[in-house]
């Protein structure tokens, strides 16, 4: 019922990297490794990037990041690296769309909400990638982002209101992509552009990603990602509903508007994970007052936490913490 309940609503989509690492899309701990391979510094930053090489293989990359300070130099490597991984498994995901090898069940699941009168969905995430928008392609409908449509692509003059577009026009997945997309750069007078195409960029670009460590959250005031954060307040603010898809509950770009709605308005939640953070457990058992369904992984089939069940229990029902099995399971 809590479900259901909250699909029906419909509800803000608060998507983080595990829906991501379900697809292929590699997670902190092979960009760790990935960046200690591939990152080449200059000889002023060898004696810091060894050390911060050093760090990220004993206490993780985000960590290792936090506790650290690089140049602008050794961070524009490590963004540049970033990006390149992640793009890579991005464009192999695209490529077995396009094979027709697989789909995503994101798909299915804007194909679910749009068989209403609803015209737009609303996305939040943390994730570089493009799977949001490769599953609203999939979908038929349209994907809004923030920037104009084309292969250059310019950034809008306004944030996205999350107001309902005219019943003529396409539905559309509108999302806020508060840390930054693979295909967002930024040119040599600041401006950002977009460019949809998977192929390299001109070297005076720099790609507009927040990566994390200790200049994560300083980033966050320069644009696009402050319209971006701006957007996400927007939608969930105005969240009849929340469902959270391999979101660690981590981040204060996106927590803050959801956890006030949960706590106080009591707005019902569903969460899917892998493998539940401690901090989103905290969060079931201190901060939800409303009606709440999460699900994770367990040696029996799936563990699932409500309202009667703060702690978990087990039900021998597997892989129920997958969007694709939780949808046919208890939604279609």
């Amino acid at each position: 019922e809590v479900a259901q309940a909250c699909i029906n609503a419909p509800p803000v989509l608060v998507i983080g990297s595990g829906l991501s690492m379900g697809s292929g899309i590699r997670g902190m701990g092979k960009l760790a490794e990935y960046l200690i391979e591939n990152v080449r510094v200059s000889e002023a930053d060898q004696e810091t990037w060894q050390a911060l090489s050093e760090a990220i293989k004993t206490q993780g990359l985000e960590q290792a990041l936090l506790a650290s300070s690089v140049s602008p130099d050794l961070l524009a490597e490590i963004i540049r690296h970033t990006r390149a991984m992640v793009c890579q498994d991005d464009v192999a995901v695209l490529h077995t769309l396009l094979d027709e090898k697989a789909t995503l069940p994101l798909s299915r699941l804007f194909t679910h909400l749009f068989q209403s009168t609803h015209r737009t969905l609303h996305v939040v995430t943390t994730n570089y990638d493009r799977l949001v928008e490769y599953a609203a392609d999939n979908a038929g409908c349209q994907h809004d982002a923030g920037f104009t449509q084309g292969y250059v692509r310019i950034r809008k003059s306004r944030p996205q209101s999350g107001a309902a577009v005219p019943e003529t026009a396409m539905r559309t997945v509108a999302i806020a992509k508060v840390h930054g997309s693979l295909d967002w750069f930024r040119r040599p007078n600041n401006t950002v552009m977009g460019s949809p195409l998977g192929i390299e960029y001109p070297s005076s670009l720099t790609p507009a990603i927040v990566t994390p460590g200790a200049t994560k959250y300083e980033q966050a005031y320069d644009e696009p990602f402050r319209t971006a954060i701006t957007s996400a307040d927007n939608y969930l603010s105005g969240g009849k509903a929340y469902l959270c898809l391999g979101y660690g509950f981590n981040d204060k770009h996106i927590q803050p508007k959801l956890v006030e709605r949960v706590r106080q308005q009591k707005v019902p939640i569903v969460i899917l994970a892998k493998n539940l953070t401690e901090a989103t457990k905290q969060f079931l058992k201190t901060c939800c007052h409303s009606q709440f369904l999460a699900v994770e992984e367990s040696d029996t089939g799936s563990r699932i936490y409500n309202s009667a069940n703060r702690d978990g229990c087990d039900v021998a029902v597997s892989g129920l913490w997958q969007l694709e099995r939780f949808l046919e399971t208890l939604i279609l």
